[in-house]
């Protein structure tokens, strides 16, 4: 891969971000991202678009607040991800409980 090529995917995920802005899901990522994540609203949207251009599984770690957990299911799915309490968006890890 050039700098050339590296250069046209970089702006072409640089434009895909900004086109975010203007759409309703941008809405809803800054408002969890207020509540529940520690993550700026574009690091979000940037979970958000890697989820939804991917292919396969995708394997989230670490999810403290559970925000990147939210944003990446709503770019995979079409459906919102709506909690019912606080506690619905925790993620547990069956290793950490073993330790």
């Amino acid at each position: 891969m050039n700098d050339r090529h590296q250069l046209d995917n970089c702006l072409e995920l640089m434009y895909a971000l900004m086109q975010y802005r203007n759409e309703p899901v941008n809405r809803r990522l800054r408002k969890m991202g207020k509540r529940e994540s520690m993550l700026h609203t574009d690091a979000l949207q940037l979970i958000y678009h890697l989820a939804r251009i991917c292919h396969g599984r995708i394997l989230e770690i670490g999810a403290v607040r559970g925000g990147s957990t939210v944003a990446a299911s709503w770019g995979v799915s079409s459906l919102s991800v709506v909690p019912l309490r606080r506690k619905k968006w925790r993620i547990y890890s069956p290793v950490a409980r073993a330790l």
